[in-house]
């Protein structure tokens, strides 16, 4: 006889006072509280109906009419009577349950997954971001605070005020360093305008002046000439035209002599020694001697420009040359 039927067989024994015999198949039924011993099939029926007052154990204790559910599947639940609104029953050891409010920190035994965002409220926001999850707003970057909008100027841009603040302005280009470092490379510059002795733009120049001198544009005829001064400030291209060439001898001396007198329009002046004796030559009005002269070989030439003042010389020795000279003047 199995244990099942050794139960069933003492409470139906001691409830109906009916000796049941042990056999393979018990059939629980509930109609009209008997007890129905089948030799035939080996089996026994049994009618609960109208059994009262049987004792429960295990998960559920006490009388079957007013049992109380102290466990499920094994763990323990503790009883009721002081429950908070709010908690439920959460596992606190291998076989026992504790009512609680749910620790969301508590780790993957409490909370896994994530909820999804459409069960979740607008949190407020602190710190450099402020308002709500759903209205966030920011008011400053990595602490540095940020004006508002609303009356921005187009161009403007957020540039460092102070140690933590920014504020809408234009690029200060005279601002010192703190404002622009390094060079523009000339593929992001455009031309600029010219000015002064430079016209035209940095694209195009145009050398309208040299040291405020003004100076006229060429043409395939200017080939050849220079640049002559004609007025104060004023130059003109020349190829010569107009010029005065003035010749002129001076006798060799041993003593200081004046080889030209000034010429305030002297353009140029070659002086040739016609002699076999050094000649010195002084550009100034002072007495030429052998010690403070340009010395100028037998045959040699000296050329004199950029010079209008009056011009002495000596040889070092007496003889029938001469100084041969050739001036020119606009």
């Amino acid at each position: 006889m199995s244990f099942l039927d050794e139960f069933f067989r003492k409470a139906i024994v001691k409830r109906t006072s009916t000796a049941l015999t042990a056999r393979k198949f018990i059939r629980i039924l509930n109609a009209d509280s008997r007890v129905n011993d089948n030799p035939a099939e080996d089996s026994t029926d049994i009618d609960l109906a109208g059994v009262t007052g049987e004792t429960l154990f295990g998960d559920a204790t006490g009388p079957v009419g007013s049992n109380v559910v102290e466990k499920v599947n094994g763990a323990s639940i503790p009883a009721a009577g002081a429950l908070a609104t709010g908690n439920a029953a959460y596992v606190s050891g291998v076989s026992a349950l504790t009512y609680s409010a749910l620790n969301l920190a508590g780790g993957s035994g409490w909370v896994t997954g994530v909820l999804p965002k459409a069960n979740q409220g607008a949190q407020d926001m602190g710190g450099d971001v402020t308002g709500s999850t759903a209205a966030a707003v920011v008011e400053k970057v990595h602490g540095a605070s940020v004006p508002a909008a609303g009356s921005l100027t187009t161009g403007n841009a957020p540039y460092v005020s102070g140690s933590s603040a920014l504020t809408y302005s234009a690029l200060n280009l005279a601002g010192g360093s703190g404002w622009v470092t390094g060079v523009l490379p000339k593929a992001n510059q455009g031309a600029q305008d010219m000015g002064g002795d430079v016209t035209g733009s940095t694209a195009a120049a145009v050398v309208a002046k040299v040291n405020g001198t003004t100076v006229p544009t060429t043409s395939s005829t200017d080939v050849g000439a220079t640049l002559k001064v004609s007025a104060a400030g004023v130059a003109v291209w020349s190829k010569g035209q107009g010029m005065t060439t003035a010749f002129g001898n001076v006798a060799q001396s041993a003593t200081s002599v004046t080889l030209h007198a000034s010429t305030s329009t002297r353009i140029r002046i070659a002086l040739w020694n016609d002699s076999d004796s050094i000649l010195y030559v002084r550009e100034d009005a002072s007495a030429a001697t052998t010690t403070s002269g340009v010395p100028v070989a037998p045959g040699g030439t000296y050329f004199i420009t950029d010079y209008t003042g009056e011009i002495r010389g000596i040889w070092a020795a007496a003889g029938s040359g001469n100084c041969r000279y050739t001036e020119i003047t606009p």
